[in-house]
């Protein structure tokens, strides 16, 4: 087990969400990682992923690796109110592709959703505003170990 495994998989569940209300809409890219931040997002919505080791412990024959993933959608529409109701359909799905595959491929042991404050946030990117979701992934991997 391994955050890049992980990640893979992290992105995988994130091109796939697709909304029909308030507009039909599908996520148009899901960054592995962040670009860099003078970079503007070609094609929205986008999800931009970046992650921390919140902690690593061993044991007898036991590593666990916690981390937290990092995930923003970004939001364009013209209509503001409109945007938020994009990115809140996209959470909804969101929460339900997670519900659907708890060990992401066999990459983790579990993993908890958490939101920002504000979860539906305004976003800046290379001085561009968006309307958005500012969440944060847990993510634990248990695996049997052999320390020397």
């Amino acid at each position: 087990m391994d955050i890049r495994s992980a990640l893979d998989r992290i992105i995988v569940i994130q091109d796939g969400l697709a909304i029909t209300d308030p507009i039909t809409e599908d996520v148009k890219k899901a960054y592995k990682y962040v670009p860099r931040a003078n970079v503007i997002l070609p094609d929205v919505p986008a999800f931009t992923n970046e992650w921390t080791l919140t902690s690593l412990e061993r044991g007898v024959s036991i590593r666990i690796q916690n981390y937290t993933v990092h995930m923003q959608l970004f939001v364009e529409d013209a209509d503001i109110d409109r945007a938020a109701d994009i990115a809140s359909s996209f959470h909804k799905e969101l929460i339900d592709a997670l519900d659907a595959d708890i060990a992401l491929a066999n990459t983790v042991t579990q993993h908890s959703l958490r939101g920002g404050n504000p979860t539906l946030a305004g976003l800046e990117r290379a001085g561009r505003m968006y309307i958005g979701l500012d969440l944060f992934l847990d993510l634990e991997m248990k695996e049997g170990a052999t320390f020397s």
